[in-house]
């Protein structure tokens, strides 16, 4: 899974939108800024809204990390079941290779086996 996030400096109010992961350094590059401090940038989106506001670029990352090799859709459909953000998946280092998605709903939607 590709993950995007779009960031928010909090200081000048700069929408950045970058690919995850990404070191601290190119977001400060890309919003001008002399350092990095995860108390003046937010997470205002991302894909299917699984990073929250004030998660850390290192949760971000691990996270980035943890789905790097994972179907979009297995990640989104355990987060629908289990109701995970990814700070949830990091904090409980969640392995996605004991799920795997069984078919499609009739409401379109997949379901999911874990563990």
């Amino acid at each position: 899974m590709k993950l995007s996030a779009t960031i928010q400096d909090l200081k000048d109010g700069r929408i950045i939108s970058v690919n995850l992961p990404i070191a601290p350094e190119r977001i400060i590059a890309r919003a001008k800024r002399d350092s990095w401090s995860d108390k003046d940038f937010a997470f205002i989106e991302s894909t299917f809204n699984l990073i929250e506001e004030h998660t850390s670029l290192k949760v971000a990352n691990r996270f980035a990390e943890m789905v790097e090799d994972v179907d979009d859709d297995l990640v989104k459909a355990v987060s629908d079941v289990i109701g995970y953000k990814a700070s949830d998946f990091v904090d409980y280092d969640f392995n996605f290779s004991d799920c795997s998605l069984l078919q499609m709903s009739q409401q379109g939607e997949n379901l999911v086996s874990i563990g």
